[in-house]
């Protein structure tokens, strides 16, 4: 029988190789013949955290660090998997740890990790500031994280100048390839840039607005957006025309009409105008529905949009968890919501809910729906917009509709530390989880609100 160094060699080679169930069975194997090697559980926790069983991974985190209890990196690994199956506790005794046994880039930047999650952001930041000089390989990721925190703080001029490096980073889209000098803040004067979109299209519709603080620098604006939003933002998209020329749009990737002379991402504006939560732009709305000479024939009575789950983004598929922590079932939210004197419309473009829509009586006009110009048409025959933070609650604010937006408890960007109004839309009001993945708060106040709201318009229609 070979030692257990070098069996545990052979499981590393296994690993690599994809056979992983080889290189469990070994490490259990090694495990039964010294039970103070630390690797061999290590392992097998590491396989179970990539299988997402985060949970069983902490028992195996627990049999290395009984083996070898100072090995700051089992601490740190132990602190992710507890982050990930949202043993938060559990997860800062672990960085607490690691940084005692020793302090470490993984250690600073994991433990301000889950200061964000647990919306403790004042504390990230000092965590991600002790990160940098552990950094020795300028980790894109860090900077981004870092930004983030520091715009929750309300520090907007160096959150954006280090949100920036989010084009480096695994967790965001590449920048796209286009041939004109990026702009860092120049004089626009004379000057024509193209700004492009990102990310999802929450992200694009919300950063529109940025457009005009470029326009009153006195530039030619060529606007880049995707498909979906381009009827949208051609026909709709206003800023004052006493600013120059129009903004045009165009398809992403499409010949400008004259060549740029800069490029810049929408959502890296704001750290170059310095602008702040106080001058955000165009707060009561820039986006105006389609004419479409007829307007839809709604019933009497208070007409409610809904949209209770989050889309996935192809260019981002690692975040299918969060858009699964934003979502809610159709029972959760419009369930509750139908009542004598309201009339539900669906704004989902995507679910498997078609038969309890039918018996709660829900109106499903998404069916023709190609782009956003089309589903801003229907926002704007209703009264109403409830919804999960998805892209339909950034188009009902941008169109100025009153529109309610169920945020989860640690969704920083955009949102902040924001937990009724927002600086981004005077129409919106937020219902924010007061703990992590429990709706239960937020329905509640939200439900509240509603049965108010339906009441004072029945009063205010019996009186007409």
């Amino acid at each position: 029988m070979s030692t257990a160094a070098q069996a545990f060699d052979a499981a590393v080679m296994m690993m690599r190789a994809g056979r992983r169930e080889e290189a469990a069975a070994l490490c259990w194997e090694i495990m039964r013949q010294d039970a103070t090697v630390a690797d061999a559980p290590a392992m097998l926790a590491r396989i179970e955290s990539d299988a997402g069983r985060y949970r069983n991974a902490m028992l195996y985190h627990g049999i290395a660090l009984k083996a070898d209890p100072g090995r700051y990196d089992l601490w740190c690994n132990r602190g992710i998997d507890a982050m990930s199956a949202r043993m938060f506790v559990e997860a800062e005794e672990s960085f607490r740890r690691s940084l005692h046994e020793r302090q470490s880039f993984e250690g600073y930047f994991n433990y301000g990790n889950l200061l964000c999650t647990m919306m403790r952001v004042g504390e990230a930041v000092e965590q991600y500031r002790w990160a940098f000089p552990f950094d020795k390989h300028e980790n894109a990721q860090l900077r981004v994280n870092y930004g983030q925190a520091l715009m929750a703080t309300g520090d907007w001029k160096a959150g954006f100048k280090n949100y920036r490096h989010r084009f480096n980073a695994p967790g965001f889209p590449p920048a796209p390839r286009l041939n004109y000098p990026v702009w860092n803040g120049e004089p626009l004067g004379g000057k024509t840039i193209l700004l492009f979109s990102e990310q999802g299209f929450g992200d694009e519709i919300q950063s529109l607005r940025f457009a005009e603080p470029i326009k009153r620098m006195g530039a030619r604006i060529i606007l880049a957006v995707r498909p979906p939003m381009f009827r949208m933002v051609r026909d709709s998209f206003y800023i004052n025309p006493y600013y120059g020329h129009p903004v045009e749009v165009i398809l992403m990737y499409d010949e400008p009409p004259v060549r740029p002379d800069y490029q810049c991402a929408l959502l890296d504006v704001p750290g170059f105008v310095d602008m702040t939560p106080e001058t955000v732009p165009l707060k009561g709305g820039y986006l105006s529905p389609p004419d479409r000479g007829f307007r839809l024939q709604f019933p009497l009575g208070l007409n409610v949009g809904v949209c209770w789950s989050s889309g996935k983004r192809d260019l981002q598929p690692h975040v299918a968890d969060t858009a699964r922590q934003k979502s809610l079932s159709f029972d959760q939210l419009v369930r509750p919501l139908a009542r004598p004197g309201v009339n539900l419309y669906s704004l989902q473009q995507s679910h498997n809910d078609d038969a309890a829509m039918r018996d709660l009586g829900v109106t499903d006009p998404m069916a023709g729906v190609t782009d956003f110009a089309d589903t801003a048409f229907i926002i704007d025959h209703l009264d109403l917009v409830i919804t999960v933070d998805t892209s339909v609650a950034h188009l009902a604010g941008a169109m100025g509709k009153p529109v309610w937006n169920l945020v989860r408890f640690d969704a920083l960007w955009p949102w902040m530390q924001q937990t009724s109004e927002t600086c981004w839309y005077d129409s919106m009001v937020i219902y924010r989880q007061s703990k992590p993945l429990d709706w239960s708060d937020p329905l509640k106040r939200l439900l509240a609100d509603f049965g108010n709201r339906v009441l004072s318009t029945g009063t205010a229609q019996a009186a007409e």
